[in-house]
């Protein structure tokens, strides 16, 4: 008897990505991607932008924005998607803070790259 399974790619990871989106999971949705690196499968813009909005949906800003500073480091293009769920996500913010570089005590993007171990 022969053991028949099919192993996980990207596709398969951005559906299971996409259900913790809809399903407001955004720590599995971490989890996922952090597997992923483990695996070697590289996320995409989809992985990227569905992760992104997880996190908007339930204002968790800062993974959001390192998310969005990931695919970037991954030299993935960023479209109107990434940056407009970031900021969907930093809406919260915007209540404690009129300046965003203000709350991170004026850190310059190298700076967020380190603080940015999602």
């Amino acid at each position: 008897m022969s053991s028949n399974f099919v192993e996980a790619d990207v596709v398969t990871y951005n559906a299971c990505v996409a259900a913790c989106e809809k399903g407001s999971q955004w720590q599995q949705v971490l989890s996922l991607m952090g597997e992923m690196q483990m695996a070697s499968v590289l996320a995409n813009l989809i992985t990227y932008n569905a992760a992104i909005t997880a996190c908007a949906n339930v204002l968790v800003w800062f993974h959001a924005l390192c998310l969005l500073q990931l695919a970037n480091t991954e030299q993935l293009q960023a479209n109107v998607i990434s940056y407009s769920e970031a900021v969907r996500a930093c809406r919260v913010v915007t209540s404690y803070a009129p300046n965003l570089f203000d709350l991170l005590g004026g850190k310059s993007q190298a700076d967020l790259s380190d603080l940015c171990r999602c």
